[in-house]
């Protein structure tokens, strides 16, 4: 019971925890391509594009197949 109760105060920082972490990955990503690997590159803002979308699509679809699930379990 503890654990549930516990869980209801936690979600709302773990999500923006979470949403702090992605900004920073995209900041880091934005860097590299600045002054980093990326930056001799050709095509810089196609290189950013598919590294950004890389990074945060997979989160995103890790997050909305935990949500289908969840659905699907629910009306069980």
């Amino acid at each position: 019971m503890n654990g549930l109760f516990a869980l209801f105060f936690v979600k709302n920082r773990w999500l923006r925890n979470q949403e702090i972490n992605n900004f920073l990955r995209v900041e880091l990503i934005l860097y590299k391509n600045k002054v980093g690997k990326y930056k001799y590159q050709e095509h810089r803002q196609i290189e950013l594009y598919n590294i950004i979308f890389s990074q945060l699509g997979a989160l995103k679809a890790l997050e909305y197949k935990h949500i289908f699930k969840k659905k699907v379990t629910n009306n069980d």
